[in-house]
């Protein structure tokens, strides 16, 4: 049995996150004669990626748990997953999904994709509570074969791996199909020891302000429910590479910039313009201009404390946007951008990072910490974006590149905007999750239709 006591973390305690993070990547396969071959190319790389990388293979445990204590999350050796079994699972989906044709022609709409077929778990914000016959896996890849092509699903326990360690682990899987060899630093990241990962505050330290991450005890009610209630509605947006570039220049206007900030980047355009457009038809439903409308924007702080892009656990952290809906509503979109840009800088720095960690482990019960803190689904957004990924241009071996990122159709999460990788002719996707009330009247908005199509 090995021992993985090395990658118990503090970053990654949060007991909100017990759920996993997902990325279905769609491929064609025309020729159904070919899947065998795909299985195994699959099955090869999945056994060298998890022998260079074993904890991946493992269990996810929690330990110490009680009245007052969320306990900590592990991980420990598993027989079910480690060699000569595999953390890979292969589905022949073909009686019961459409066909990849039908998906395309459906632009890959959330609908289509049904992770009760699709997916080997459950995902964010839904939980699971494991047991020994049925234990928590840390990654899990599932192979769905369909008429015409494959969806891959990749799945990582997100106390264990954040977006960016989960898009590390589908690079390493690419790198292996397509018979590349891991670079020593990727081995070396991969397995880092994640224990003193981040340098807590010392005593004469002061802490920072993390009232925003802060929401009432889940243990008070006894019981964290699994799964929450089912509201509102998913949809994918796409901005082209031109709309990027328009919203771009009108939110580069200095003229309206925070007196702070002389740069803004895409995605603080595409964010501010997001924000503004989910305010105006939230404000148009319900007619309070006085309402506050809280952003929380999640960011990868690797950089920010020193840690290699090729690290594989938790390193997420907020910055937060705060106006009123008529603020929203009348502010220039090269104002909310600089806004943005300015908050990420003052929100994101080494020291309150290593404030918020030291929270973190100061707090027995973590269930009254969590990103974004207690969201308003009626007036808050929540932002994750992996916008800069090269994920459409890695090469997978014998099926190619993919054709189309997507996540499967998980329970409804008002408040919840994802935006996916870049596509290599410089679109980007949105997937965006609303009250069906504020859907209808986001779809029904004439500045963003202008910028952004429904997809499907």
């Amino acid at each position: 049995m090995e021992d993985f006591s090395n990658y118990q973390d503090i970053f990654g305690q949060l007991r909100l996150l017990k759920s996993y993070s997902h990325i279905l990547l769609c491929f064609p396969v025309a020729d159904s004669s070919l899947r065998e071959s795909i299985t195994e190319a699959l099955e090869s790389a999945t056994v060298k990626v998890t022998a260079v990388f074993p904890w991946l293979t493992g269990k996810v445990i929690n330990e110490g748990s009680g009245p007052g204590n969320s306990g900590l999350f592990k991980i420990a050796s598993c027989p079910r997953w480690a060699p000569p079994n595999t953390i890979l699972r292969v589905k022949d989906c073909s009686d019961e999904c459409p066909s990849y044709a039908e998906i395309l022609k459906g632009d890959g709409s959330p609908q289509l994709l049904d992770p009760e077929i699709l997916a080997p778990c459950v995902a964010f914000p839904q939980s699971y509570q494991e047991t020994e016959s049925d234990p928590a896996c840390v990654a899990a890849i599932q192979a769905n074969f369909i008429e015409g092509g494959l969806l891959l699903d990749f799945a990582c326990q997100h106390n264990m791996m954040d977006a960016s360690g989960m898009l590390q682990f589908v690079h390493l899987v690419a790198k292996a199909m397509h018979g590349e060899e891991f670079l020593p630093v990727e081995i070396k990241e991969g397995n880092q020891d994640r224990r003193n990962m981040v340098r807590l505050l010392g005593p004469d330290e002061p802490f920072a302000d993390h009232s925003n991450f802060q929401r009432p005890s889940l243990l008070k009610s006894q019981k964290v429910p699994q799964v929450p209630a089912h509201q509102g509605e998913w949809c994918f947006f796409r901005f082209t590479a031109q709309k990027l570039a328009e919203l771009k220049s009108i939110a580069s206007d200095p003229a309206a910039f925070d007196p702070s900030v002389s740069f803004i980047s895409t995605n603080d355009a595409v964010t501010a313009f997001i924000w503004k457009r989910i305010s105006a038809a939230r404000l148009r439903r319900l007619n309070n201009p006085d309402a506050f409308s809280k952003f929380t924007r999640a960011v990868d702080v690797r950089s920010t404390l020193g840690v290699a892009p090729e690290y594989m656990g938790h390193m997420v952290y907020n910055s937060f946007s705060t106006l009123t809906f008529q603020e929203l509503d009348q502010a220039p979109l090269s104002f909310l951008a600089s806004l943005m840009r300015k908050n990420l800088k003052n929100d994101v720095t080494e020291h309150a990072v290593r404030s918020f960690v030291t929270l973190l482990a100061n707090t027995p019960d973590k269930t009254t910490l969590m990103y974004g803190g207690d969201m308003n689904k009626v007036t808050d957004v929540g932002f994750t974006s992996i916008a800069h990924s090269k994920l459409y241009s890695a090469d997978f071996g014998i099926i190619g590149k993919t054709e189309m990122i997507r996540r499967p159709h998980f329970i409804p999460k008002t408040t919840t905007v994802y935006l996916f990788p870049k596509t290599e002719s410089g679109d980007i996707e949105s997937l965006i999750c609303v009250s069906e009330e504020d859907m209808k009247e986001l779809k029904a908005d004439e500045e963003w239709s202008d910028y952004a199509k429904v997809m499907g």
